[in-house]
């Protein structure tokens, strides 16, 4: 019973235009992660552009999602990076 006035609330909870204008996107489930090991960055690089523009993500928030996308060593090295020269 609980859980069906929980529901009931959520659905009836009005949507505001901060949701609308940045909805959370896990982008680990449309484009898998870098394996240095296996994968070649420069075809990487080229599917994670293509699959960002399609999925209309701002060109500002694309380096967050590409670090977070990345093995810790590779995006620990990118993020110590002075923002001119990375």
């Amino acid at each position: 019973m609980k859980i069906q006035l929980e529901m009931q609330k959520l659905s009836r909870a009005p949507v505001t235009n901060q949701q609308l204008e940045n909805p959370k996107l896990e982008l680990n489930r449309i484009i898998p992660r870098f394996n240095s090991k296996e994968d070649e960055m420069g075809l990487y690089l080229t599917i994670f552009e293509r699959q960002v523009k399609f999925l209309n993500i701002p060109e500002k928030t694309w380096t967050a999602y590409l670090i977070g996308s990345l093995p810790p060593d590779i995006a620990q090295l990118i993020a110590r990076e002075d923002e001119d020269d990375a």
